[in-house]
């Protein structure tokens, strides 16, 4: 299950830029990203049609990312402040 992660990330390398995702970026930006790939795989669709990868090892990198931005301090924190 590792080395179909890494394919996600190198994927997303080839689209987005070498570690482009630890610039900086919304916390829902990661969290939407990863519903999105968790919800299709709710509805019986294992792969993504744009990159043939599965559906899973697409929202374990958007957790994996988001996970690298909190520890590295480049989050930009806009989740619901009601929640506090």
């Amino acid at each position: 299950s590792i080395p179909i992660v890494a394919e996600v990330f190198s994927y997303g390398a080839k689209k987005y830029d070498a570690y482009n995702f630890n610039k900086g970026a919304n916390a829902t930006t990661y969290i939407d990203a990863a519903h999105r790939h968790m919800n299709k795989y709710l509805m019986n669709e294992n792969v993504d049609d744009e990159s043939g990868l599965p559906h899973l090892a697409h929202a374990i990198s958007c957790l994996m990312m988001l996970l690298d931005n909190d520890i590295i301090n480049v989050t930009i924190d806009d989740r619901n402040k009601f929640y506090k």
